[in-house]
Parts: structure tokens; sequence; C-alpha cells
């Protein structure tokens, strides 16, 4: 049956849904049906891994509206084994869409010689179908798991169970992919699966100049004609980029395959250095899984690089942060499981947190770009960081940069081309003076601050640093499941011209009254449509 129904607010209890929402899990599909026979109007939710109540709530203020978490096959104890079916003849596997990624990749990992998705997201702990209907990814080739996507059961306004893939009825497939909730109640997924060899990891500090040059010599290879070459630059292949210091980790994923059975849990000695730790070295609760994920400050590999001191205070103060930030961060280079390789994502949000707040509170935002456009934009945000304009409190934290291939979602940030995916943690509209106050208060809890700052008045740096992400030398779009969206403007016909008509004579046939319209029915606007 259905759990009791809640409060509707994202996984640190910010961003709640306004007054006369409610939040439910539904165990069956006649509990699907019945929600959606009743007035109101209803959205898909899983554990709560947004940043934006615009989209991911189901109603307006005052409006009677239902997020729901659809749990079909959930057992009492919620263990996953009966919601995730694996073919290893066709390397495919089928979970329902309650399953979080993170508990999926563990079972892949276990399950006969032991298999993984094939483009691992680097966020873990949002359910399946979440992450599938958001366009949630990692550093690949390949694509988010949007695009990897093979099929999908969905319920329908009118309580049809509909199951949907590239063959049966490709149009609707390529909306389903990246449908931020608008379409229907995605309830399982079906996606590839490869064998989990171990992963070498692969870490190198390295200039912010050096950086941008491997950046921009993919994006020539791109323009050139060498599509693939470029990807194959790419691919598995992050930098963290501490911008006040000019200096950037490049992260590179390799798989190993004949090291299989042989993988080293020993993990490489850290490079010469020295000095203190600068995060207690101690579990930080956070995630769903913090003992098992590690979530361990590492010992301090190396000094971070001089402050460039004729900047000004601002850049300066911002520069101290980071400091702190790399010496936390430093990766040695490891042969692991694929999992535990990729893991370290995890870790880095938790050192963040523990370094950046004294409320373990932040908003994620992320933006992507074209790959041709990438060397331009790069530069522009640079400049714009420590030269003359010093947006370097923008960056207090350092910058996550990824690529993603194109695929075919019709909302997919990549549908029309290989991207570039800027990541950024906004803490600073968190630490105000009433949250200080607040937490001395006893039984203070960091869920449901109320003295949160708005960014574009309180955080005017970052407000500039969107504005040159959002112009036309970037030409950012913002990723559908974290914060900021539609709140720096939003239009559906100018960010997907070729396909946004498309997606919404889907909507027009599976959702023709509005019943998964959300709290946002200004975002889906297809009035200008034919």
């Amino acid at each position: 049956g259905g759990a009791d129904s809640s409060p509707a607010e994202n996984f640190q209890g910010q961003h709640a849904c306004p007054a006369g929402s409610r939040a439910v899990v539904a165990g069956s599909l006649e509990e699907l049906r019945e929600l959606l026979a009743a007035p109101g109007k209803v959205k898909a939710g899983g554990s709560g891994h947004n940043w934006g109540a615009d989209l991911a709530c189901a109603g307006g203020e005052g409006e009677e509206s239902t997020v729901v978490v659809p749990a079909l096959g959930r057992v009492a104890d919620g263990s996953v084994g009966e919601s995730i079916v694996v073919d290893e003849e066709k390397g495919t596997v089928r979970a329902d869409g309650w399953v979080l990624t993170s508990d999926l990749l563990d079972f892949l990992a276990r399950y006969g010689k032991g298999w993984t998705l094939r483009g691992v997201p680097y966020w873990i702990h949002q359910t399946i179908a979440g992450a599938v209907a958001t366009g949630t990814h990692g550093s690949s080739r390949h694509g988010s798991l949007s695009g990897q996507l093979l099929g999908a059961d969905v319920v329908l306004a009118n309580g049809t169970l509909l199951n949907v893939d590239g063959e049966s009825r490709p149009d609707l497939f390529d909306a389903l992919r990246v449908s931020v909730g608008r379409l229907g109640l995605i309830t399982s997924v079906e996606l590839p699966i490869v064998p989990n060899a171990p992963v070498r990891r692969e870490s190198t500090t390295m200039s912010a100049r050096e950086f941008l040059g491997e950046v921009a010599a993919a994006a020539q290879l791109y323009t050139d004609g060498e599509a693939e070459a470029a990807l194959e630059a790419l691919d598995e292949r992050q930098y963290i980029w501490f911008v006040p210091l000019g200096v950037a980790n490049r992260v590179a994923f390799e798989a190993r395959p004949g090291d299989r059975g042989d993988a080293t849990r020993e993990v490489e000695g850290s490079p010469a250095g020295g000095g203190s730790t600068t995060a207690a070295a101690a579990q930080y609760e956070f995630g769903r899984h913090p003992a098992r994920d590690g979530l361990v400050a590492p010992e301090l590999a190396r000094r971070a690089p001089d402050i460039r001191v004729e900047l000004d205070n601002a850049v300066v103060g911002a520069q101290a942060v980071a400091r702190n930030m790399f010496a936390s961060m430093q990766l040695p280079n490891a042969t692991l499981a694929d999992r535990e390789a990729r893991i370290t994502s995890t870790r880095e949000m938790a050192l963040e947190n523990a370094l950046h707040s004294d409320y373990a509170v932040f908003d994620q935002y992320e933006f992507s770009f074209p790959l041709e456009k990438a060397p331009a934009c790069l530069e522009a945000l640079a400049e714009a960081a420590t030269g003359e304009r010093a947006l370097a409190n923008a960056f207090t934290t350092p910058a996550l940069v990824r690529f993603v291939g194109q695929e075919a979602g019709l909302l997919s940030h990549t549908h029309d081309g290989p991207r570039v995916f800027l990541n950024i943690e906004d803490y600073q509209s968190y630490n105000t003076f009433a949250n200080m106050q607040a937490s001395l208060q006893p039984g203070f809890s960091s869920r449901g601050l109320t003295g949160r700052t708005d960014p574009q008045v309180g955080n005017p740096e970052f407000q500039a640093l969107v504005d040159l992400l959002r112009s036309d030398v970037c030409g950012a779009r913002i990723h559908w499941g974290k914060a900021g969206f539609p709140r720096w403007g939003f239009s559906g016909p100018e960010e997907y011209p070729e396909t946004w008509c498309r997606f919404g004579e889907v909507v027009r046939e599976l959702d023709p009254e509005g019943k998964f319209a959300g709290a946002s029915e200004g975002t889906w606007d297809f009035s200008s449509c034919s």
C-alpha cells in the first residue's frame, strides 16, 4: 500500500513545494490509477535529488497536487532483488523506477560475472527513473542515461500502462528519454550493460592553461569533422577546475578488462608534498551509504599553488577557500573495481559540504554548451573570474567539467551535438546571518532553513557568471534537474528549436488535460507550434 503523505521537498529539506502539495509513495498500479483519477495535478517524484520546485512540484500555490513515487514491485524491506532483472545474453537490465542508481550498480556488480552500466553517472543516489527523466550523466561519449535507454514502462494520465521502445513508437520514445515528468509516471526502465571490468583512475594536476588547451584541441578536432577522434579524447574524462587558483585536476578513467580478478585495491603512493589535512579524516554523514562509499577526507597530497597576490581582496578570499579544496581533493592513481573508481564524485561532494557550509546545504547548478563553443566559453569564464571583473567568488567551490556525446532525446541537452557540462555549487546563499543565529538554538536542523538569500541578490558574482554562460559566447542550457531552472529565463522554442514542437505533439497526445503540467505550466508553452 501507499505510504502516508508528507511535505514535498528535496533531499536537503529545501525547495519545498507550495501549500496544498503532498508527497506519497504508490506501491501498485491500482494506487497510481486512483491518484490519477482524483482531482488535482500529479508529478513523479523520487529520492528528492533536485534543486527547484518549479519543475519538481506537481502544482502551484494553493493548488491541490501530489508528488508520487511510483514504487511498483518494492517489497517491505526495501530490497531490490525482485525489482531488477538481468539478461546476460542480451546484455540488458530492467529495473523498477524506484530503485536507486547506486543500488542498481551494486546489484549489477554482484550479478553473475559482474556487470555495470555503459555510462556511469557522476551522481548515483537518485532513482533510476528520475535519472533517466532528467538526463543524468557522467562524462561519456555514449551520452547520458537517457541516451542509453532501451525501453520503459510509463503510466499515462488516463491510467494506461504503456511499454515504449524505439521500435514500437520511436517518436514517443525519443520524447520520453528526457521528459522531466511531463508525459507520465515512469515505472521501469531497460538499459544496456557491459562487463564490470576494473577501471584505472589517473589523476593529474595541471595549469588552467593546459586544461583549456586540451579541451580546445578536442573541440578543434570536432570542428574539423573528426567527431569520433574528439569524443574518444574526452571519453571518461573529467576536470575539477579550481578557477581562482588557475589549476585543474584531470581525472581520467580507463577500463582494464585484462585486470579482471586481479584488480588492485591498493592505491599508489601520494605525490610528494606536505602539510596537514584541511578536513577531519573521519566519516562525514552524507548520501545514502556514507560508510560504504568511503566518505573520508584524504590526507593532504601536495601543497596548493601560491596565491597571485596582485588580485583584489574578493579574488584572494575565493582563492583561500579554493586552496583548502585543492588540498583536500587530491586523488591518488589507482586500479579499482569499476564502482569504487567512480564514487570519488560523492566523496568530493561530501568534502565540499564540510569545507564550505556550516549547514551542509547547497544549491547545485549545471550548464551545458556546445563542444565547438568550448574554447571561447571557457576562456571567457577564466578571464571573468580572475581579470578585471573578478568573479572568482562565483567559484568558491571547484567547477566540475565533463563531456557528453550526442543522443536522440528530443529535450536532451545533446540532441543537436556533443556538449561540455559545467557543474558548480552555491553555498553562499545559505551561509547567512539568520542561519548562523538559528544554528545556535537547541534542536537546530539544517532541514528547512529559512535564511537563504536569493543568489541574484546576495551573490552578484554568480549572477554575472550565469549571464555569461547564457550569452551567445557560451550558448548554455540549464540542466533540467538542477537549480536555476527556469529562474534565468527559458523559452522552449528558442532553446530547442528543432525539437520543442515535436515534444509538444507528444504532450498533446498523452496529456491533453495537463495532469502532469507541474508547478511551472508556463515552461511547457507550445502555443507557438503550428
